[in-house]
């Protein structure tokens, strides 16, 4: 993702890897995130908080 702008309001604008195909995992590698712009985010959960979240889920790697 390059040249991009983003606005979330609550939570993680960029959220990589939370579903997958937990019976033939996937690999996610080589993401890029170039020139990105992120407005407006206000989370008051402390878990939810941060512009980038990433999550091995469903046997992701």
């Amino acid at each position: 993702m390059q040249n991009s702008t983003l606005w979330a309001d609550v939570a993680h604008p960029i959220f990589i890897g939370i579903h997958g195909n937990s019976e033939n995992p996937e690999i996610l590698e080589d993401l890029n995130y170039v020139n990105i712009d992120i407005l407006d985010h206000k989370e008051k959960q402390v878990d939810y908080q941060g512009c980038m979240a990433i999550n091995a889920g469903d046997g992701n790697k």
